[in-house]
């Protein structure tokens, strides 16, 4: 129990401060704590002046409110990055807020004492302008000023933190209480709920690092393509003819290399094509989708942003920077990529968008949002194996929602109506509702359920709970009214689900006991008390394959009559039954349910005793534009009774079911049923004909 209170404490308290493990952005020239230590971040092609060695520059770190200056030494994160960053402890002293300021040098060392005054002066003069910047924690929580070269560049980057920080697909983990998580919640416990919100932090903190070194490597790979262009368009005729050639040559090179799968080689000579003819975006995208093959997702990103900016190859750039973002799990960059993917309306790679529009929010597990994304793709694509893909999330999707709605769910109720005309009604005389005398009466019948389960336990594994069912037929002809069934009862079912023989397996286990009346009492019209039985089932239920599940059931009842002149058919019944249920299409909405069931009773006068071999098919499809199902089989049983009497039954059932509405549904019924049998009285034939609603609800 302590155990399970310091989880829950671990949880709300996890969700109550997870607003502060994000990165916190503040605006430009907003005070930070001097005695901290302060990151300063830029991007600068200018700065990176050789692609093979770690480039360096100057920046001057100025506070507003006291005009304190200091040098800061900024050095490439990696060969070509042309990001640069410093880590530095500023230690002024005094008041320990500042107001930062950062001025740009186009300086590789620190500066010197007489150097370092004069660009003070600069400073105060205002010949030499601050840019534009914002502070921040990162993703370790160190104070960071990011520096951008103009205001634009600083308010687009902006608005990526912003963005990522309100988890724009709104899949926001702080609202995990709200109703696009019910299905998570109810499916996770406390322990999975708490570690699924740590690893969704710990992904975020990644992604964060990325976001705004991406952003600047994006601005720095246009600044880069301009200056090549500008030297292609100066080249002159000879040698940009000449550079024309050569561009061909590694992009054939280049070719080759990327269908044996040396993406690598690839890679190089594609760069190397489009650095010589910067003018052909398809080179520029071949070298995106090298890097893509070699998982260098955060670089193949922004070659596909910048070559989307290009009509021909705007959507399959858009499509493969989605795809990166996807695979460095920034689900919320992602998401909104795809979504203007979709909006292009693509035949083809628009329902590929809102198939993995659907994937992220089953990642996140936001299951509510994702089915109408795979649902859309069944609605737009032509693809048959992305639609079976789809309809896969979607049936797990199903299963979720519907485990989800049963453990929040305890009580349920039940309720069933209806009526239907018998043309010869029998003189049932034991819980077996199809056996008994013919009257060669017809009457309208009436049908009446109700029942009710309470389940307080319902997990992955286990299921235990109470049900009560009664269930009353009344016919109208009085003529036929003596063999009315009433019957009350009474199961506490238990259900244990794991893996066996490497299947999915369930196991049933339902104890009950059930009173049966039959007819009325000649003196006083009160329903006649005519069996009491006990009984107890195990079925259990393997998955053979995705379209196959069968069930072997095991069963014991023991049958007491109350009438003195009926003890006689006190019986033991044991029932094996085996059950099949194949979806013979891949939506699993065609099947076939057959049925092979024996049941030997033993009663305490020989001549009641009996062995009974049943067999029945029933098929299932959907009809009326999938509006309704229809059922409709045969079932035959051979009853063998110990005085060599024997009863040959063959039925054909026939249904008609439409849902009307989540709680109720409504339901078609004929049958006809041919008996012969060695009694003459008990050999018949009938039909019948009604209707039926069902109601259920939960809470």
């Amino acid at each position: 129990m302590i155990k399970h209170q310091l989880i829950a404490f671990i949880y709300v308290l996890l969700f109550s401060n997870f607003a502060f493990a994000q990165t916190k952005i503040r605006k430009s020239r907003a005070e930070f704590d001097s005695k901290k230590i302060v990151q300063v971040k830029l991007g600068s092609a200018i700065w990176n002046k050789d692609p093979a060695v770690i480039d360096s520059g100057v920046v001057i770190l100025r506070d507003g409110k006291s005009a304190k200056t200091m040098q800061v030494l900024l050095e490439e994160t990696a060969p070509d990055s042309s990001i640069f960053s410093g880590t530095y402890s500023i230690s002024w002293g005094g008041d320990e807020s500042i107001k930062p300021e950062v001025y740009v040098l186009n300086e590789k060392e620190l500066l010197g004492e007489k150097e370092l005054k004069k660009i003070s002066e600069d400073i105060v003069s205002g010949q030499l302008k601050r840019k534009p910047l914002f502070y921040r924690k990162n993703e370790v929580g160190v104070q960071t000023l990011e520096v951008f070269e103009n205001k634009d560049q600083a308010q687009e980057a902006l608005n990526l933190i912003k963005l990522q920080n309100q988890k724009s697909p709104s899949m926001d983990l702080s609202s995990v209480t709200s109703k696009d998580y019910a299905a998570a919640k109810a499916i996770m416990d406390s322990q999975e709920l708490a570690q699924f919100a740590l690893d969704n932090e710990t992904r975020r903190k990644e992604v964060q690092k990325r976001l705004v070194d991406r952003f600047r490597l994006e601005q720095t790979e246009r600044q880069r393509i301009e200056k090549y262009k500008k030297e292609f368009a100066a080249a002159g005729d000879a040698a940009e003819k000449k550079r024309i050639a050569e561009a061909e040559q590694f992009a054939e090179a280049a070719l080759d290399l990327y269908k044996t799968n040396q993406f690598e080689q690839a890679e190089d000579n594609f760069r190397k094509a489009f650095l010589l003819n910067p003018n052909l975006t398809k080179y520029y995208f071949q070298y995106g989708m090298s890097l893509y093959k070699l998982e260098k997702y955060n670089a193949a990103a922004v070659i596909f942003n910048v070559a989307k900016e290009d009509k021909e190859f705007e959507k399959e750039s858009l499509y493969y920077a989605a795809l990166s973002l996807y695979a460095m799990k920034d689900y919320e960059s992602a998401f909104l990529a795809f979504s203007d993917l979709k909006k292009l309306k693509d035949e083809k790679l628009s329902p590929l968008a809102s198939f993995y529009m659907g994937l992220i929010h089953y990642d996140q597990k936001t299951y509510e949002k994702a089915k109408p994304m795979f649902e859309e793709v069944l609605d737009t694509s032509k693809d048959p194996k992305l639609d079976s893909r789809a309809e896969n999330y979607i049936d797990n999707i199903n299963q979720a929602l519907q485990y989800a709605k049963l453990k929040q769910t305890k009580i349920f109720l039940n309720a069933s109506l209806g009526a239907l005309y018998d043309s010869n009604v029998l003189q049932q005389s034991d819980s077996s509702g199809d056996q008994g005398a013919a009257t060669e009466e017809k009457s309208l019948r009436y049908i009446l359920g109700l029942g009710a389960y309470y389940r307080p336990v319902f997990t992955k594994a286990y299921e235990f709970g109470l049900k009560v069912r009664s269930d009353y037929i009344y016919t109208q002809n009085d003529d036929a009214t003596h063999y009315d069934p009433w019957s009350i009862q009474v199961n506490a079912p238990f259900a244990y689900k794991t893996a066996l023989f490497g299947k999915s397996y369930k196991l049933d286990i339902k104890p009950g006991y059930e009173l049966l009346y039959l007819g009325q009492e000649a003196d006083t019209g009160d329903p006649k008390k005519t069996l009491k039985g006990y009984f107890l089932e195990a079925g259990n239920t393997f998955i053979m394959r995705d379209d196959w599940f069968t069930t072997f059931t095991l069963g014991f009842r023991k049958d007491d009559f109350f009438e003195i002149a009926d003890q006689g058919k006190n019986a033991n019944k044991i029932n094996f039954k085996w059950s099949n249920m194949v979806f013979i299409n891949p939506g699993k909405t065609k099947g076939i349910l057959a049925d092979l069931n024996f049941t030997t009773t033993n009663a305490e006068d020989a001549t009641n005793s009996s062995k009974r071999f049943d067999i029945s098919a029933l098929y299932l499809t959907p009809v009326f534009n999938d509006k309704a199902t229809f059922a409709g089989g045969l079932t035959a049983y051979l009853l063998d009774y110990e005085t060599k009497e024997k009863d040959i039954n063959k039925t054909v059932n026939l249904t008609l079911t439409k849902q009307l509405s989540e709680w109720l549904s409504g339901t078609l019924l004929g049958t006809y049923v041919l008996n012969d049998s060695d009694t003459p009285s008990q050999e018949y034939d009938k039909w019948t004909l009604g209707f039926l609603f069902n109601a259920e609800y939960g809470f």
